[in-house]
């Protein structure tokens, strides 16, 4: 699974028109769906400025942990892109990880899907210790990873305790 949040949304919120914020976040999670798509990712839900999507929660034959580690990296290239030429620029931090999940649907009047399980717990950890443009992963997780990827120490002492490492594209 993939947990993506934005650095500094708070205060980008505060500072563009609440019309001009849905519009960038619309167009950004329509890029994200649009490229996750690609690799079987499915987006599960939007919270704020926290994106989060799955691959192989319907089909377990599906290389989900490459689907996840393919789209982080694409992810990160879109906004690189897209913000060379943007007026609002947008950083994102990636937590990914594997592992088992199950989806619900919660709330009695007010319906909601959502998945548990420790892949959730793991990614938000992962995504806490990420900075700006960076996916993070536990290095176990990164057994799994296909060819075209690999993964470099997290240079950031507040890897912690998870050994958490970066994922990278090869050149």
């Amino acid at each position: 699974m993939l947990i993506l949040d934005f650095v500094d949304f708070a205060q980008r919120s505060q500072e563009l028109a609440p019309a001009t914020l849905v519009g960038e976040l619309n167009e950004l999670t329509g890029a994200f769906d649009r490229i996750g798509e690609q690799f079987a990712c499915e987006r599960i839900k939007t919270t704020g400025d926290t994106y989060l999507c799955v691959s192989g929660m319907h089909d377990p034959g599906v290389d989900h942990a490459g689907g996840v580690a393919h789209a982080a990296v694409r992810f990160l290239r879109y906004l690189e892109r897209r913000n060379a030429n943007a007026e609002t620029v947008w950083q994102a931090r990636i937590g990914l990880a594997t592992g088992p999940v199950v989806g619900s649907v919660v709330g009695g009047q007010k319906y909601v899907y959502d998945i548990f399980g420790p892949a959730v717990n793991a990614a938000l950890q992962a995504r806490a210790h990420a900075s700006a443009m960076e996916a993070l992963l536990v290095p176990q997780d990164g057994a799994a990873l296909p060819t075209g990827l690999s993964l470099h120490s997290a240079e950031a002492p507040e890897a912690g305790p998870l050994g958490l490492v970066r994922l990278m594209a090869e050149p």
